[in-house]
């Protein structure tokens, strides 16, 4: 009887564990609303498992209900566990019999163990061990065949003898088995728990969120998922967003083939960030920044890009208000640099003057002696050119164009600012210039080499107390890699080496630390900008050097700037002024001279005629025009300024040009480039000469350009 009784028993617990398994799908939760339903479907499971009992005799039978409410108690507390004990004992009372007493003793006991030992563990049952619920089984089963000496008489005994055995096989270890189902069950809820409030927190951090969240599609780049703050972002739905090539569509067209030919490098590199523009809905573009990264999968294959775009309207407009900002105050700077040259230059310019005005009194007094004559027109000469190089010097330093760097030889470019540096400094502080040998060229604008030593000359003077020295030096220099390891503020390489140093006071190690940072300065307000270290540093990095710094208080400083060293030869500079014996003579063309300075007018006809044109002149365009119009003869040149009234000498030349179409146009002007630019003139092939000019260099220039 015993095997039977066995496979009984399996049989039982098997129907228990299928009634188990429906009740897990369709009760996973276990909120308090749900507890009574949890007492009902746990006691139908009971009444199920008793409707297929082992039948030991007609009034006594054996099934898994004492596994069931234990498991209860123990897993759902005592109101469900009260429950399902009520509909089995009713259902027990129902079946009668002289075991069903003892069977409704069984099923408070199962129930109660249960209670109790939840209580005990202070409900912490999520933990629960294989081993413990072995142990509980057992207890409850003891107490099970404990019930069993209730039975009448021999009753008992034949029940005990016959059933003992496989209960206490089969019953704890059906108590493991479905506490163990209960147990995943608990875990299964709680994963569910956390994901779901997971997603809810995710939810809320897309709604309030920055970034818009997509996904795409690797293979066509089509958007496959995007979070639903979308709306708030271009005031589109999410299901707007995902029609196909939306995105595409969307982008500014100036940025969008960019845009498109880059999105498939991503599966190479692994991640892409790209800013540009987005049409949004009320038709207004912003820039966003999109930053996607590849996803694999198991097989290391694309599985999907995941991206997010970001808002930068602000950074961008931010961006571009710090770099008018930036303009500003470096042209203020400029302006306030040339203010403190206007008192030297105009010492020097009245120097000149000086000069030009006694040489022009003693000519005149002199006329009948030529050699004496000839001294004095040569002194006046060499005072215009001396005012011309100051001129020229200040328009170098104060000009606004676009940065255009050249190979130089910096002694020779250095030299031509030492005058100009000088009076930055004042007379009271030395200006020292040490000139290295056979220094190698470099690449860089010379404006951007002015600016750097008119405002490292600038702090050493503001450093220097009364009188001190400012030091100038060139070097060649050579870095190897031994020297980047031991400083990694180095660069390996070949380079020039410019030195600026004073004896001035010296700055301290917070200044120091903080010397190139933008806007920081240690003047008074109003004394500088605190933007000239913070200049000097990008000019040096923008021409792929690197600049050192020493310093200490009450010992001067010393800037070493180290600027690469180019292989290209040097550009040649401005040839000296030729002889006038040595300028080429006309062959009696016809020249049309056009100025509406009268003196200059003069001047210059005076000179094309002695070096053998035929000079006509004008003082206004129209006059000009009128003047080509009644001329018989032809005219193989036309000189003309660009700057006058009426017309510029653009349209005058386009105008003489309908009257001769083979005239050939030399301009001229006294302005800086970018403010002839706007005129036309320097396009390319076009002739140019830069007034101030001398008579042999006009003389040269003219006889090239009819010669072309």
């Amino acid at each position: 009887m015993t095997g039977s009784i066995l496979i009984a028993l399996i049989n039982n617990a098997v129907l228990m564990f299928a009634m188990g398994l429906l009740f897990d799908m369709v009760n996973a939760d276990t909120s308090k609303r749900k507890q009574t339903s949890i007492g009902f479907f746990l006691g139908i499971i009971g009444i199920a498992v008793m409707l297929n009992p082992l039948q030991f005799t007609s009034e006594i039978i054996f099934d898994t209900r004492s596994v069931l409410l234990s498991i209860s108690g123990l897993f759902f507390g005592p109101f469900p566990t009260v429950i399902a004990m009520f509909l089995t004992s009713a259902f027990r009372i129902f079946q009668g019999g002289i075991g069903q007493w003892t069977g409704l003793a069984v099923i408070v006991t199962s129930g109660t163990i249960g209670i109790l030992w939840r209580h005990f563990r202070n409900r912490k049952i999520k933990d629960i061990s294989a081993p413990e619920l072995y142990f509980m089984g057992i207890v409850v089963h003891i107490a099970m065949l404990i019930w069993m000496l209730t039975l009448p008489g021999n009753t008992a005994f034949n029940v005990l003898y016959s059933i003992s055995l496989p209960v206490l096989l089969i019953y704890p270890i059906a108590t493991v088995i479905f506490g163990h189902l209960l147990v995943n069950r608990e875990k299964h809820i709680k994963i569910k728990k956390e994901l779901l409030l997971s997603e809810q927190h995710l939810s809320q951090l897309l709604t309030v969120s920055p970034c818009v969240i997509y996904t795409l599609n690797p293979f066509n780049f089509e958007l496959t998922w995007v979070s639903p703050n979308i709306y708030a972002f271009t005031g589109y739905t999410s299901k707007e967003a995902l029609k196909p090539n939306w995105w595409k569509y969307h982008i500014h067209p100036d940025d969008k083939p960019q845009i498109i030919d880059n999105t498939p490098k991503i599966i190479n590199e692994g991640n892409l960030t790209r800013q540009y523009r987005f049409l949004k809905k009320d038709s207004s573009f912003m820039w966003i920044q999109d930053e996607a990264q590849i996803l694999l999968d198991e097989n290391n294959q694309p599985a999907k890009i995941i991206g997010a775009l970001t808002n930068i309207n602000d950074l961008k407009e931010t961006e571009e208000e710090r770099t008018r900002l930036h303009h500003q105050l470096i042209e203020s700077q400029k302006i306030e640099s040339v203010g403190r040259l206007a008192g030297g230059i105009a010492h020097d310019f009245n120097n000149v003057l000086t000069v030009i005005l006694n040489y022009s009194e003693l000519a005149l007094l002199d006329l009948n002696s030529p050699d004496e004559l000839k001294e004095y027109l040569n002194e006046i000469k060499n005072a215009g050119q001396r005012s011309a190089e100051i001129t020229n010097q200040l328009l170098a330093f104060s000009r606004k164009q676009t940065i255009a760097p050249k190979t130089l030889n910096l002694n020779n470019t250095i030299e031509q600012s030492l005058k100009m540096l000088q009076r930055l400094i004042g007379e009271n502080i030395k200006l020292e210039w040490i000139a290295g040998a056979h220094i190698y060229s470099v690449k860089l604008d010379p404006s951007q080499l002015n600016q750097m030593l008119a405002n490292l000359c600038v702090n050493a003077r503001d450093a220097i107390d009364d009188t001190g020295k400012v030091t100038i030096k060139t070097e060649n220099v050579s870095i190897d890699e031994n020297d980047c390891q031991n400083n990694h503020e180095l660069i390996a390489g070949d380079f020039v080496l410019l030195t600026v140093s004073d004896s001035g006071s010296g700055m301290d190690s917070e200044t120091l630390e903080n010397i190139f940072e933008p806007f920081y300065t240690t003047k008074e307000v109003g004394k500088g900008t605190g933007l000239g270290m913070a200049t000097v540093y990008g000019i040096v990095r923008q021409n792929k050097g690197f600049i050192r710094v020493y310093s200490k208080i009450g010992a001067g400083t010393t800037f070493k700037i180290y600027l690469p060293k180019d292989n290209s030869k040097a550009e040649e500079e401005p040839m000296p002024d030729t002889l006038w014996e040595n300028v080429p003579q006309g062959n009696g063309e016809t020249i049309l001279l056009v100025e509406d300075e009268l003196a200059l007018l003069d001047a210059t006809s005076k000179i094309l005629e002695r070096l053998g044109y035929k000079v006509l002149t004008a003082k206004t365009p129209n006059q000009a025009v009128d003047l080509a119009a009644s001329y018989e003869y032809n005219i193989d040149l036309l000189v003309t300024d660009i700057i006058m009234p009426e017309i510029n000498g653009k349209e005058l030349s386009e105008k003489i040009i309908k009257i001769f179409p083979g005239i050939k146009i030399l301009f001229m002007s006294g302005y800086t480039a970018n403010v002839i630019a706007p005129h036309g003139v320097l396009e390319k092939n076009v002739n140019f000469i830069q007034k101030p000019f001398s008579s042999s260099s006009l003389g040269i220039k003219i006889r090239a350009v009819l010669d072309m």
